[in-house]
């Protein structure tokens, strides 16, 4: 193949993404549409918001922590530390460490103290840590939680769980007159 070929060719294929692309973006606003239609909108995207508010604040909160504790926890060194790779070891470790005392260093670099059992354990816990939040997760959705019937919420532009409405209506229309928002 000649160079113009492979120009034309090229060119053709770039095409080719760009429509692919195109029908992609109208098929997603499509779906979008569908699953959130323009009259209940707001209502949906507020009850899945209410749905998984627990879940963004947990994970908030744990990004968080997670941060915190690698960079306070000597993992990153706090980041003014200057930091060398450890001899020995597939890790950092702040560079003063090593140039006060190598000699002592090296003489514990074997020994096992026990405090690396703490992070040791860590990683072994880990992945069934997170396999409990999972499956917590999985439970919970497969019994029910999330999944209430709905209601149009009388007097009120929302909808609202239906069981919620069933249990006290004279409550519910004594709360309607004394909080109308």
């Amino acid at each position: 193949m000649r160079f113009d070929e492979v120009k034309k060719s090229v060119g053709e294929k770039l095409k080719e993404a760009l429509f692919a692309v195109e029908n992609w973006g109208a098929e997603a606003l499509a779906w979008f549409d569908s699953v959130f239609p323009p009259d209940t909108r707001v209502e949906k995207i507020k009850h899945w918001f209410h749905v998984a508010q627990p879940y963004l604040i947990a994970g908030g909160a744990l990004t968080i922590f997670v941060y915190f504790c690698r960079c306070c926890c000597g993992r990153w060194g706090g980041g003014m530390v200057k930091m060398t790779k450890s001899p020995g070891r597939n890790r950092r470790m702040p560079r003063r460490d090593f140039e006060i005392n190598p000699r002592g260093y090296f003489q514990r670099l074997r020994s096992h103290h026990g405090c690396g059992k703490i992070k040791h354990w860590f990683h072994v816990a880990q992945p069934y840590l997170i396999a409990a939040v999972v499956l917590t997760m999985v439970v919970y959705f497969c019994c029910g939680g999330g999944r209430l019937k709905m209601m149009k919420a009388p007097g009120r532009n929302l909808r609202m769980p239906r069981r919620d409405f069933e249990i006290d209506p004279e409550g519910y229309f004594w709360e309607l007159q004394s909080h109308p928002w």
